[in-house]
């Protein structure tokens, strides 16, 4: 259950590794399409100002500026050091968000439930851009995409597939350096687990300019993997 975009910082200011946060009028305030494109493109392209994400997204300046001020009443953004008197630019506070424990608060379930919807629609909206152009991306093509299992699992058995697919992940999480470790290109973010998302699903192809010392051709990829016990009767035995 977290919201995961990279690890360590090599660029640009220092930015704390996870959050865990309860709060449901929080969580909620994280659950909306734009927030998180503003918070992916803070995280790919480290403190812009509001015009700036503006212009990357394709919206209007003001909307950027209220949904900025919107994650950052929460916590999920602050203001950078100004580049001269006139910018006001904006930087992530964290590289990974968890929302594990939420159910124990009041509303909380409900909170982590619409986030959790809220970003695996837009894994859908990413895999549906995906087939629209892998065929310009042959060598691409055979890796990228669904892939779906039905597996007879304890609680305990995903709890440990999870952690493996996270500690897989880690290295290749660290090539991107938080808040500004590519120079330049789009806003995505990786949904890493915790019990709802990251590998399985690969959605390839993502927009960005690669960090230095990742491999020539890398681009950012969204890998979701959500893993959800389905209803049926209790296991043998």
């Amino acid at each position: 259950m977290s919201l995961e975009s990279s690890s360590t910082a090599s660029t640009g200011p220092a930015v704390a590794q996870r959050r865990t946060v309860r709060d449901p009028i929080a969580i909620r305030a994280l659950a909306h399409p734009l927030r998180l494109q503003l918070r992916d493109l803070l995280d790919v392209h480290g403190p812009l100002t509001a015009a700036e994400a503006a212009r990357e997204l394709g919206t209007s300046q003001g909307l950027a500026s209220h949904h900025l001020r919107q994650l950052a009443k929460y916590g999920f953004v602050e203001p950078a050091p100004a580049r001269n008197d006139r910018d006001r630019p904006w930087q992530i506070t964290e590289t990974s968000v968890s929302w594990l424990g939420a159910e124990t608060e009041p509303d909380g379930a409900a909170a982590a439930d619409l986030l959790e919807q809220v970003l695996a629609e837009r894994a859908l909206r990413h895999l549906h851009a995906w087939q629209r152009r892998r065929h310009q991306e042959p060598r691409w093509h055979d890796h990228s995409g669904l892939s779906q299992h039905l597996l007879y699992l304890t609680a305990e058995e995903l709890a440990g597939i999870t952690a493996a697919i996270e500690a897989l992940l880690e290295p290749y999480a660290r090539r991107r350096p938080a808040g500004g470790g590519a120079t330049g290109g789009g806003a995505t973010g990786g949904v890493p687990a915790g019990g709802v998302a990251t590998g399985g699903v690969a959605a390839g192809g993502a927009v960005g300019s690669q960090p230095a010392d990742s491999p020539e051709g890398a681009l950012v990829v969204d890998l979701t993997v959500i893993g959800v016990p389905l209803p049926g009767p209790a296991g043998r035995g």
